[in-house]
């Protein structure tokens, strides 16, 4: 499959290469040139090198591959001013649809205001006429092992005095070697407009990019394009995260395009910059760019993103901080996954090799931090395997660790509980999920759900053996709510304090003195924990020893043993 992708898409290159000449002499040959507006604030900014980049439903402008990464509900939208009141609109959507890929729908406007008509002597008839141009497109989008392919379908119509109507395709293909990503695609291949006896080629247009992030918060692109009607062109561009947090990103940006710079335009041209804003489930782009003696153009776009994202803030009182709990929650528990039996090399199955591929190819994305991409192979990985496969196990919990980065909440919660329910059905230690434990825990306390929160991270310290990550749950323990947050009442509604051994600590750690503690021991419902090994990490811990020996003394203790 792989290599009849490749296969289509350089066999269509000496299609459109041999149709028309790509040159400086056939400037101004081509018609339908609003197929050569860009799309997108973001990418703009970026000076439109954009076709290694996906995510973005702007993308499928440059590349329709960029959308085979996408695994939620997106939609677009871009209002762009230029000259002498013209104005253009851009729009897409696109959605992944369970196993078969990612379908997208876009729409492009540009209109100008209305001109008075003349007759072919020069002299005005007293009419008026409003020229606009549209095109609309089906998008489609999957993977293909390390590829992303994608292609779309576009109706394009034109409206001066006359009309004319034609339909056209794209075509693209991303992948990923190393650091790098890598872009390729054919833009606008189809027949041309037809205005009564003329017609005019199509801006069919190629595209070859790169980009890579130089560090964590600094993204560069670079692309070579080769438009039909013009000389070949370069782009590139650059974007760095100036803050981000867990609800807000803001990213500047900066980018140059030879096409504007190429135009003789005089002055300066072919500078872009930008400013975005993500809060999540919403991105907000605007960008400027300067057309020579022409003046400067403004676009700005919005991204709505729907199904996942960053959570929303949950302030209860005394919570350690969002940084330091991702930090704490997110160490693994240094624990090796179960694995099947190793097989000889020729014995090797197929879904054996691609499990391996999957991983290795998701463990990839998750060294460059492109969770989005990590996500979908790990579930690619999880489809290999078979139900009763121990290595499950490790999948649910990456694909865990791989929603927390994204801020998805509920969905790594699944995927800890998944972990955990494999772990049992095939009768596997309660060690080997510890951090299926540990994340569960982080996603309840994420959630403002303190009780279950405190029930998970107690379960983990319970199976951990090592010493590093007993101390680490100690100490989001110790921090984890207030006095009030830790006295929850019984399910009957009496003001019995239900404690454990955790929340005595974290009273103890508050400052409530020990009268008042031993106090709530011998009205709490439920009994302790105290084996040698709980005793040991109390006393540790600074307990003394009226508490440990309230905590012996309650009755419901020793019932708690049995």
């Amino acid at each position: 499959m792989r290599k009849l992708l490749i296969l289509i898409l350089f066999t269509t290159c000496p299609y459109y290469a041999g149709a028309a000449d790509f040159s400086s002499d056939s400037r101004g040959t081509t018609g339908a040139q609003f197929l050569e507006l860009p799309a997108g604030a973001r990418s703009i900014a970026m000076g439109s090198a954009y076709c290694s980049i996906s995510g973005d439903p702007f993308s499928a402008y440059y590349n329709p591959a960029g959308l085979a990464s996408m695994d939620r509900f997106n939609a677009g939208l871009m209002h762009a001013i230029y000259f002498q009141d013209i104005t253009y609109e851009y729009g897409v959507v696109a959605a992944p649809v369970k196993d078969l890929g990612v379908l997208g729908l876009s729409a492009q406007y540009l209109s100008v205001n209305s001109l008075e008509e003349i007759d072919k002597t020069g002299v005005l008839t007293g009419d008026s006429f409003k020229p606009n141009d549209m095109a609309l497109s089906v998008i489609y989008a999957k993977r293909f092992a390390a590829f992303d392919f994608g292609v779309s379908a576009k109706y394009i119509k034109s409206q001066i005095l006359n009309s004319a109507s034609t339909f056209a395709g794209d075509i693209g293909l991303q992948t990923r070697i190393g650091d790098y990503a890598f872009g390729l695609s054919v833009l606008n291949v189809g027949k041309g407009l037809k205005f009564l006896d003329e017609e005019s080629s199509l801006p069919t247009t190629g595209r070859l990019g790169v980009s890579a992030h130089l560090t964590p918060n600094w993204l560069f692109s670079l692309d070579a394009i080769a438009p039909k009607g013009t000389s070949p062109l370069v782009a590139a561009g650059t974007e760095y995260k100036l803050l981000s947090n867990e609800s807000t990103q803001m990213l500047l940006r900066a980018g140059y395009n030879s096409r504007t710079a190429a135009s003789k335009l005089g002055g300066v041209s072919g500078i872009n910059a930008g400013a975005g804003l993500d809060f999540g489930n919403t991105s907000v782009d605007y960008a400027w760019s300067l057309y020579g003696d022409l003046g400067s153009t403004h676009r700005f776009s919005l991204n709505l993103r729907l199904g996942g994202g960053r959570s929303e803030r949950t302030d209860y009182r005394a919570k350690i901080s969002d940084q330091e709990l991702e930090q704490e929650a997110q160490a693994l528990e240094p624990v090796s996954p179960p694995l099947a039996p190793t097989e000889a090399a020729a014995d090797v199955p197929e879904w054996e090799k691609a499990y391996q591929a999957f991983t290795a190819s998701a463990d990839s994305y998750v060294e460059d931090k492109d969770y989005l991409s990590a996500a979908k192979e790990y579930a690619s990985a999880l489809k290999t395997l078979p139900e009763n496969d121990s290595r499950r196990i490790f999948i649910f919990e990456r694909e865990g660790q791989t929603a927390l980065k994204l801020k998805n909440i509920q969905k790594a919660k699944d995927y800890y509980l998944a972990s955990i329910k494999i772990s049992n059905k095939l009768n596997f230690p309660e060690t080997i999920v510890i951090n299926s434990y540990l994340g569960l825990a982080y996603c309840f306390e994420q959630s403002g759900n303190i009780t279950p929160a405190i029930r998970n991270y107690e379960k983990a310290l319970e199976l951990s053996s090592n010493t590093t990550t007993k101390a680490r749950i100690w100490r989001i323990l110790d921090k984890l709510g207030s006095k009030d947050d830790l006295l929850d009442t019984d399910t009957q509604g009496s003001n019995q304090s239900i404690l454990t051994n955790a929340k005595i600590l974290a009273l103890a750690k508050s400052g409530t003195s020990d009268a008042t503690i031993i106090s709530l021991i011998s009205q709490s419902p439920t009994g302790f924990d105290i084996s040698l090994t709980a005793l040991a990490d109390l006393h540790d811990a600074g307990i003394s020893g009226a508490v440990i020996a309230a905590m012996k003394r309650n009755p419901r203790t020793e019932d708690n043993q049995n």
